[in-house]
């Protein structure tokens, strides 16, 4: 029960305590604290993200600790006698809180740098722990879509399709209002958007797999349109953007997940079918 609650979080611990030690080596060294960073970044990242996507199933087992003897009695126990102001629930949220304050101390760093010596060095760090936040923020916003957003969803927990890369609103051909769209790794989640005493919430309406998509990036002459063909079904969803920026964007992630997925190529295969796709304009 106590890993079901704390999941890595004693990894974690040694970890930082491993790490302060290290970090207490570079002093006032900026540049020597990048790249520290910077090659701990790869730990850090797989250690957090192992903590949040375990994190709902931790938080409603230790809310449901609170409510039942002797276990309630026990945790208010062990918070009186540590000290703590906050509950055991609260402090859970402590590590993920902590991995999304690097972003800031890297921002202020590299501004303190500018111009200087080393300034390439903390922008790398700044880089790469804004790509771990975003990862985190990712994982969370899967959760809160899976849990409290997503209604009519009966398929299977949304960590399945992998990381989610986008979200954004589509007029789409057929529907009366705009669709909202989740572009995961394997799959796209069509949806629409509701909204309702302040409350956002999200119909499920169908679920296309990557590897069933087919683009076609103009339609009509139309540089807005751009159709997502389902080879299996022999269907369609007819899209209008908003501007060419975000139909740009959305047509790269896509062209990039239908090449990642392929199976049997190997990276270098991958990277260079997709850098050729990025150059093909599929138009209708």
């Amino acid at each position: 029960m106590v890993k079901d609650v704390f999941i890595n979080i004693e990894e974690m611990r040694q970890f930082h305590i491993d790490f302060h030690e290290e970090l207490t080596t570079c002093k006032t060294n900026h540049v020597e604290v990048a790249r520290l960073f910077i090659k701990k970044l790869d730990t850090i990242t797989r250690m957090y993200l192992e903590y949040c996507s375990a994190f709902p199933y931790a938080w409603d087992m230790i809310i449901n600790l609170h409510t039942v003897e002797p276990s309630k009695s026990f945790l208010e126990e062990c918070q009186r006698e540590l000290g703590h102001m906050f509950p055991v629930d609260e402090r859970l949220h402590r590590p993920v809180q902590r991995v999304l304050k690097y972003p800031l101390l890297f921002r202020d760093m590299a501004k303190k740098l500018a111009g200087m010596e080393g300034q390439g060095t903390v922008e790398e760090a700044l880089t790469r722990v804004l790509q771990t936040a975003v990862k985190i923020n990712a994982v969370k916003r899967v959760q809160e879509l899976q849990s409290t957003e997503l209604l009519g969803w009966q398929g299977p927990n949304l960590k399945v399709m992998g990381d989610l890369l986008l979200e954004d609103q589509f007029k789409m051909a057929g529907a009366k209002d705009p669709r909202y769209l989740f572009l995961f790794e394997k799959g796209l989640l069509v949806t629409k958007k509701r909204e309702s005493d302040g409350n956002v919430t999200f119909v499920f309406k169908s679920l296309v797999q990557v590897d069933n998509i087919t683009l076609k990036e103009k339609v009509d002459e139309d540089y807005l349109k751009w159709n997502i063909v389902l080879r299996k079904e022999k269907e369609s969803f007819l899209l209008q953007a908003r501007d060419i920026d975000q139909k740009e964007q959305w047509i790269n992630e896509i062209k990039r997940c239908i090449v990642y997925t392929t199976p049997g190529l190997s990276e270098t295969q991958k990277r260079k079918k997709y850098r050729l796709r990025l150059c093909v304009d599929t138009t209708a």
